[in-house]
């Protein structure tokens, strides 16, 4: 019976559609006379769940039906002369006249660990951060916003 098990989540994880990668390494953008510089690492839509493990359930959130989450890996870097608050919960994914705001901020470490909304980022200093956003899965994400500092496009 163990081995059954076993053999089955495996075949359940191998079949589970691998996410859509939508942009993978973004130039850089500027705004606010230069204090922030911003690299968008990756934007992919999937996978569509957060945290956890198989065996813990109660830790992991699930895109709910008819939804997708979109992954976006930003780098943050603080060129100023001072530490700055980051404002990861302005970020809008925006596209076919949908506008979200981040459903999960994540450190983007070996594991899943939620980040404060607005990271203190001291001078000189970079931080990677994921945001993940709740989507409808029929529409299709064109943009990342935070006004006055970028907009990355997503259309590949």
């Amino acid at each position: 019976m163990v081995k059954v098990s076993a053999l089955l989540i495996f075949v359940a994880l191998g079949c589970a559609a691998p996410p859509e990668i939508l942009v993978r390494h973004a130039s850089s953008s500027t705004g606010l006379a230069s204090v922030w510089e911003v690299f968008l690492e990756e934007a992919s839509i999937g996978p569509n769940r957060y945290g956890g493990t198989e065996r813990r359930d109660s830790f992991k959130k699930k895109a709910s039906a008819g939804t997708v989450y979109v992954h976006v890996l930003l780098r943050i870097h603080n060129n100023g002369e001072t530490v700055q608050p980051f404002p990861l919960m302005r970020i809008q994914l925006e596209g076919e006249g949908v506008v979200r705001y981040p459903w999960i901020m994540d450190q983007a470490s070996w594991r899943d660990k939620k980040s404060v909304p607005s990271p203190e980022v001291k001078p000189g200093q970079s931080l990677r951060r994921r945001v993940i956003y709740s989507w409808p899965e029929k529409s299709r994400p064109e943009r990342l916003v935070l006004p006055d500092i970028f907009v990355f496009s997503l259309s590949g």
